[in-house]
């Protein structure tokens, strides 16, 4: 049975035969065309840095002869003590994540390294497989002008390599619809998240939309994905879209109804009150207060048409400092009440003035019962 001192005697011939298979792993690996790695003393050539990422497509195996795993860290090191997840050695950078965005990458591929990769990165690390144009150097490696249709999104910046913001277009991904004019309103300009919660540029859900690789593309179909903010919810139910009918139902700045489609439909807000605006409490913009039914009813058989505009001054109601009418849509809350809004204009409300709560004052018309439409005299609402 060997003794410790037997053993401390082998360390010299166990250093030696160590020595002889790390020279053997390291020191005369070669590719399969016969193209040296490193020389006899383990080392790689100059320029290694910048060449070794082509060397090591497709899945980073010819690097795991020496320098183990290139996906594990645990495991990463081999016989050469040299981990592909250092964050450096020496003076030169590394890759402490390791080498997965060095072309040894998942698919997909929805990482940061990916959504901002510059000028520099894509020449050094991406354009050894990628090409911006079709076809790739690497031909299984998508360009990326494969999924960005509308131009390099190294020189195209966030949407614009694939559609204008807010989508202006007539054809997929940018297709305009009602987005110019939702854009223009308070609390929503600019900010896609208010309808396309989660689902940003950098997020896998934007991700999966934009693939357009053969057999990866099921997703980039028409419409959008669309997801609301919940403070966009109605009383009535959870905001929600169509994406048949491209329809919204139980928004909240709709009044919980259903829209008009995305793409074909509009909304005169000077005569279409009541595609947003119902009777009663039901929503958060309902109209119920004093004698709102009677008019409403009445108006019409009067041949006044659209009715809100009686009373309501379209002048006002589009003036922010005055009506408000489409200020901070993301609170359920009215911004402003209502009656600020009444007389003046082409209205048929000479004067209105409030009362001391909601719902209450009095209204001095500017027709007569003599007149067409006819009219009260001064009466409290």
């Amino acid at each position: 049975m060997p003794t410790a001192n037997n053993t401390r005697a082998l360390w010299p011939l166990l250093v030696i035969v160590a020595a002889a298979l790390a020279a053997g792993g390291c020191s005369t690996s070669t590719t399969t065309s016969g193209l040296s790695l490193v020389d006899e003393q383990g080392n790689h050539a100059p320029g290694w840095i910048s060449a070794h990422p082509t060397l090591a497509l497709p899945d980073g195996s010819l690097c795991g002869s020496c320098h183990g795993s290139v996906t594990n860290a645990s495991q990463s090191g081999g016989i050469s003590g040299v981990s592909c997840f250092l964050a450096s050695r020496g003076a030169q950078g590394c890759h402490a994540g390791g080498p997965t965005f060095l072309g040894i990458h998942a698919r997909s591929f929805p990482v940061p390294e990916h959504f901002q990769a510059t000028d520099n990165t894509f020449a050094a690390v991406c354009g050894k497989c990628h090409g911006i144009d079709p076809p790739s150097s690497l031909a299984t490696a998508p360009a990326c002008r494969t999924c960005h249709v509308a131009g390099s999104p190294i020189t195209f910046l966030v949407c614009s390599s694939c559609h204008t913001k807010p989508p202006g277009g007539i054809s997929y991904p940018n297709i305009a619809g009602a987005h110019p004019t939702h854009d223009n309103v308070t609390g929503v300009t600019g900010v896609c998240d208010r309808c396309h919660n989660g689902l940003g540029s950098g997020t896998a859900g934007h991700y999966g939309r934009a693939n357009a690789r053969t057999g990866k593309d099921a997703l980039r179909v028409p419409p959008g994905e669309v997801v609301f903010q919940s403070f966009f919810n109605a009383k009535s139910g959870t905001a929600s879209f169509d994406n048949v009918a491209l329809t919204c139902t139980n928004v909240s700045c709709h009044g919980g109804q259903q829209t008009t489609a995305w793409q074909t439909g509009s909304i005169n807000v000077d005569a279409d009150c009541l595609l947003c605006h119902a009777e009663g409490p039901a929503q958060f913009n309902g109209f119920f207060s004093g004698r709102h039914n009677l008019h409403v009813a009445l108006f019409p058989f009067l041949g006044v048409v659209p009715s809100c505009v009686a009373c309501h001054n379209t002048t006002k109601l589009a003036d922010p400092a005055v009506g408000a009418h489409f200020d901070n849509l993301v609170t359920t809350g009215i911004d402003t009440r209502a009656s600020v809004t009444i007389g003046g204009g082409s209205t048929l409300v000479q004067t209105y003035i409030p009362g001391a709560t909601a719902g209450t004052g009095s209204c001095m018309p500017t027709n007569t019962s003599a007149d067409t439409p006819p009219c009260h005299a001064t009466r409290a609402w």
